[in-house]
C-alpha cells in the first residue's frame, strides 16, 4: 500500500513538474524505478525524484530559450535574404509559351494550338485552335448551306457503320476555289474583311469584299463577297489579286498561273484540272 500511495504522489508530482517545464524532461520515473532496483527506501527515492524535478525546473528555461534562438536565427536570415533578392532581382519577362508548351501567337492566320494535360487517354491527343484573334460571329449566311448527314445509315435506313453520329450541327461554307472565271482576262481585286474558323476543314477561311466595278465576264459581275482559303501572312484590310492571264505580285493570297510564279515559291490550292478550281 505504501508503494502505491507513494507512486501516486510521485505521479502527481511528475505531472506538475511536466506542466511547469513544458514536458522537456521527465527523469523522475527513471530515478524512481532505479531507486527501487538499487534497494533504496521510499524516502530516499522521493528525495532523488525531488532533486531531479528541481534540476528540470532550472534547466527547462535555458533549454527552451536556446532552442528558440537556434530556430529563429536561421528563419530571420532566410527572410532577409528573400526580401533582398526580391528587391534586387528584376521582373521576369513573360514567356513566349503557354503552360503546356504551346506557341503564343497573335497572328490570326497562324493561331496557337492549345494542348491539354494528359489526365486521360483522350486528353493526351486533344488539340484546340486558339480563336482569340478570329471572327467570333456567325458566317455570312448567303455563303453557307446546310449539310445533310447520313448518320451511318444506308438508303434503307439500316445502320451499316457503327460508332458514328452526334457532334455539333454545322453549315458548309461555300469557298471560292476558282478566284476568277476560267475564261476571264482581267484582274479581280478583293479586300480582306475578316478571318474565320471553318469547322469543315483544317484551314482557316477569309471573307473578301470585291468592289462593284470589278472585272466582269459576259456581263456578269463578280460576287460582292466570297470566301477563300486563308493563307498564312495576310492581314485584315489587305488587298488580294487574282487573274488567269496577268502577272501579279508574288505575295501570300494572290492567285495566278503557275508559269508566272518563280521556282521555289510556296504555293497552295493548285488546280488538278485548269479552270476547275
Amino acid at each position: 500500500m505504501l508503494g502505491r500511495g507513494l507512486g501516486g504522489v510521485l505521479r502527481r508530482a511528475s505531472a506538475a513538474a511536466s506542466a511547469t517545464t513544458g514536458g522537456l524532461c521527465q527523469p523522475q520515473k527513471v530515478l524512481w524505478r532505479g531507486a527501487f532496483s538499487l534497494g533504496l527506501s521510499p524516502t530516499c527515492a522521493a528525495s532523488h525524484v525531488s532533486s531531479a524535478q528541481q534540476a528540470c525546473r532550472s534547466w527547462a528555461p535555458s533549454l527552451a530559450a536556446r532552442a528558440s534562438a537556434r530556430w529563429e536565427q536561421p528563419r530571420a536570415g532566410l527572410r532577409g535574404m528573400a526580401t533582398e533578392a526580391a528587391a534586387v532581382a528584376p521582373k521576369k519577362a513573360r514567356k513566349t509559351v503557354t503552360w503546356y508548351g504551346a506557341r503564343i501567337s497573335t497572328d490570326p492566320t497562324a493561331p496557337s494550338v492549345i494542348r491539354r494535360r494528359p489526365t486521360t487517354p483522350s486528353q493526351r491527343h486533344t488539340a484546340i485552335t486558339d480563336k482569340t484573334y478570329l471572327w467570333r460571329g456567325k458566317p455570312h449566311k448567303s455563303l453557307t448551306k446546310g449539310i445533310k448527314r447520313s448518320g451511318a445509315r444506308n438508303n434503307q435506313g439500316v445502320t451499316t457503320v457503327w460508332g458514328k453520329g452526334g457532334g455539333n450541327k454545322r453549315r458548309y461554307r461555300l469557298v471560292d476555289f476558282k478566284r476568277a472565271h476560267p475564261r476571264s482576262t482581267g484582274i479581280i481585286m478583293g479586300t480582306i474583311e475578316r478571318i474565320e474558323y471553318d469547322p469543315n476543314r483544317t484551314a482557316l477561311i477569309a471573307l473578301l469584299r470585291h468592289p462593284q466595278n470589278s472585272e466582269t465576264y459576259q456581263g456578269e459581275p463578280h460576287a460582292a463577297l466570297s470566301y477563300i482559303v486563308c493563307p498564312r501572312g495576310i492581314a485584315v484590310g489587305g488587298e488580294l489579286l487574282a487573274s488567269r492571264t496577268e502577272l501579279l505580285d508574288v505575295k501570300p493570297g494572290n492567285s495566278m498561273q503557275l508559269r508566272h510564279i518563280p521556282v521555289g515559291t510556296l504555293v497552295h490550292n493548285i488546280e488538278m484540272r485548269p479552270g476547275a478550281g
